[in-house]
């Protein structure tokens, strides 16, 4: 089913055509067809939001190991993996780093050595366990960065960690990284993106999570923003064939994911943005 509208708009290229991929409880996922990302309609209310994030934890428990404080190397080892292949510059004793969705605080922990490090989430639970993980984290409770703006010094080093897929406006986000990050600095952004696998798996595809992925961008869709802002991607790498654990045969699933990876279609993608 395709719909035009004036009323929708594309978060991302501010596209206004768009096909119907999944009738939600209250909604509808909606596929943009001018950049091919995925949007939300209607948003979910400020009530089911909090709610949502309050029991983050417990839901991401049943759901996966996501949150899981014991699987810190494997997190360490995944994310360092990632710097590598998208020719991450590194950090500097000196860097003031932001990690944008800290949750609870896996990343913090593996940078307190490395930098200065601000966490900023809109959960106080699980910001109370990043203030245990990473205890010289500085820990802001908020859904933007606006608190970044009043700041006295300039970011080195942003980390948008499966964050714009969470949030109402992503392009917010981006402005307000453009007012305060350093013109030599970088932005490092993890996201599920829309493309071929989310198109092969249709309303089943993994990512389709009702309010709790508002706004997943294509690669298209994010370099729309970018552009708006004068940044571009420096490096990227992607990953993941569509299926988790438990959907197809273990063998299979490591063959998917390998061919996902080497013909660089994965449904996942880690990019190293800067200034143009």
């Amino acid at each position: 089913m395709e719909t035009n509208s004036t009323e929708i708009n594309c978060q991302f290229c501010k596209g206004n055509k768009f096909k119907i991929i999944k009738r939600l409880e209250k909604g509808y996922y909606y596929k943009c067809k001018k950049c091919g990302s995925i949007i939300q309609t209607p948003y979910p209310d400020k009530i089911v939001l909090d709610e949502l994030y309050y029991n983050y934890k417990n839901i991401k428990t049943k759901n996966s190991d996501y949150l899981n404080i014991e699987r810190f190397d494997i997190f360490k080892n995944e994310f360092e993996k990632s710097m590598k292949e998208i020719k991450f510059p590194g950090f500097n004793i000196n860097d003031k780093c932001v990690d944008f969705g800290c949750a609870n605080g896996m990343l913090l922990k593996y940078m307190s050595d490395k930098c200065y490090v601000i966490g900023i989430d809109k959960s106080k639970t699980l910001l109370s366990e990043a203030a245990k993980l990473a205890p010289t984290a500085t820990l802001l409770n908020s859904e933007s960065l606006t608190d970044i703006l009043s700041l006295s010094f300039k970011i080195d080093k942003y980390f948008f960690m499966d964050v714009l897929e969470h949030t109402l406006s992503p392009e917010l986000i981006i402005a307000q990284s453009k007012m305060s990050l350093k013109p030599d600095g970088y932005i490092i952004i993890s996201t599920p993106v829309s493309g071929f696998i989310s198109s092969i798996f249709g309303s089943k595809w993994r990512f389709l999570l009702e309010n709790e992925h508002l706004n997943i961008p294509s690669i298209k869709g994010i370099n729309s923003i970018l552009e708006l802002y004068n940044y571009k991607i420096e490096g990227i790498t992607r990953f993941g064939s569509g299926f988790t654990y438990g959907m197809c045969n273990s063998v299979i699933k490591k063959i998917f994911d390998f061919l996902a990876k080497f013909f660089k279609i994965g449904d996942r993608a880690v990019l190293l943005v800067k200034n143009k």
